[in-house]
């Protein structure tokens, strides 16, 4: 892929340094129903090969607040599939339970390789099938 062409995925105004975007959040179709976090732009780039549209890069392994806004505020189901290391799982739990005492429906992928983007099209959807939802925190008040 050529710099030039990683602009076509990149919202107005996109920063990379700031991380107060998704990368390719702006290419999510509005009925799509979930979509797949993953941490940088070369594994959404592959899971987009093997068919998966609703992908987006967090361009890192933390969750900066504008970004968990975003995930929170239009209620898709989140899948998050961080890097299998050490600093890839631990953001991937915390990610997971902030997003869920949000009230974000989030599921953790596990998958058998180091990163998403050695996965092939039938290990994704396999992952993708198998990943576990996490416990749905209540807010105060709620039955």
């Amino acid at each position: 892929i050529y710099k030039s062409e990683l602009m076509d995925y990149c919202p107005v105004g996109y920063n990379p340094k700031i991380h107060d975007h998704l990368w390719r959040y702006n290419k999510l179709k509005d009925d799509a129903k979930y979509v797949v976090v993953v941490e940088g732009f070369k594994a959404a780039l592959k899971l987009v090969q093997h068919g998966e549209n609703n992908v987006v890069a967090l361009m890192g392994k933390m969750l900066s607040e504008n970004q968990e806004t975003i995930l929170v505020s239009d209620r898709r189901r989140v899948y998050l599939m961080l890097d299998n290391d050490e600093a890839g799982r631990k953001g991937q739990q915390e990610i997971a339970i902030r997003l869920s005492r949000q009230g974000a429906d989030t599921y953790i992928v596990d998958y058998p390789t180091r990163q998403p983007d050695a996965l092939t099209k039938d290990q994704l959807s396999e992952a993708l099938s198998k990943s576990l939802p996490l416990f749905q925190w209540r807010r105060k008040g709620e039955p």
